[in-house]
């Protein structure tokens, strides 16, 4: 399941949240969730090698299937590497992690140049051994309580038309279809967070 954004190349996104505009997400905890960035992770050389293997067996061709060809998994022994540098330079990236380790990934980002005031994108991923469990709905909402008492934003997120799943998801955490962006392919879902300050 991923949720997707409209018409943002890979090119024109960014992973600094500084830039970005949500240097207010601190790591979250859900009934059975913890996503925090994967930035010290990639620093740690243990914990990196670790990743790059959790990742090759989440990132099944069930699990891309659906994905832009941007964010498939390439051949060959650096294929993982690549695959973590062109994330990392395109979105702010959170890792899923649930009691049995690894279970997805969240991105957070908008495009360059982009005023603090305009939407910020989610998007997500979820490896097939977590498909089933109620996770994505679990962890958008608890994104959202995240963000309860940081600055205000519209966080906005699209999906397949043909995805009433991942529409439900976004939905249950309180974004509403906004047809103003919605185009033949894909439905997009805002909602503004955060308090006034």
């Amino acid at each position: 399941m991923n949720s997707k954004s409209p018409n943002i190349s890979q090119e024109k996104q960014v992973h600094d949240a500084t830039a970005a505009g949500f240097t207010c997400l601190k790591p979250f905890q859900t009934a059975r969730l913890w996503v925090s960035s994967w930035r010290g992770t990639l620093e740690d050389k243990s914990a990196r090698r670790k990743l790059e293997a959790d990742l090759l067996a989440m990132l099944s061709e069930p699990v891309l299937r659906h994905l832009p060809e941007r964010v498939q998994l390439g051949d060959g022994p650096v294929a993982i590497k690549t695959w973590i540098a062109d994330r990392d330079a395109s979105a702010a990236i959170f890792l899923v992690q649930d009691n049995a380790g690894l279970a997805g990934l969240m991105f957070l980002f908008r495009p360059v140049d982009t005023p603090k005031t305009e939407p910020l994108h989610l998007g997500y991923l979820f490896g097939e051994t977590s498909w089933g469990k109620g996770y994505a709905s679990e962890m958008v909402i608890g994104l959202v309580e995240a963000l309860t008492d940081g600055p205000v934003m519209t966080l906005q997120g699209g999906v397949d038309v043909n995805n009433s799943a991942s529409a439900r998801v976004l939905e249950k955490a309180g974004f509403v279809r906004d047809d103003a962006f919605c185009s033949d392919e894909i439905d997009i879902f805002s909602r503004q967070v955060g308090s006034a300050q």
